[in-house]
């Protein structure tokens, strides 16, 4: 988005010249977090099964109600 010659930033400067491109250091973030999980075997098979099981509740309205009342006990117990 940075672009110099065609980013967001060049065409917001054309408008605005007093504006300052920056960074956005939660994009870098984000990025550098996704590059850990990938690299790392053991960071990435727990991102994978905590994708599968979020989409096992997810498309069963049974299992979301049963989740939610395990919360709510787990809730209760602390």
């Amino acid at each position: 988005m940075l672009g110099q010659k065609t980013g967001v930033a060049k065409r917001i400067q054309e408008t605005q010249p007093k504006a300052h491109p920056t960074h956005c250091h939660a994009h870098s973030l984000s990025l550098r977090v996704k590059d850990a999980t990938t690299r790392i075997k053991l960071l990435s098979d727990t991102m994978d099964t905590a994708r599968e099981i979020a989409t096992l509740i997810k498309y069963s309205l049974k299992r979301e109600h049963v989740l939610g009342g395990t919360k709510q006990i787990l809730h209760n117990i602390t």
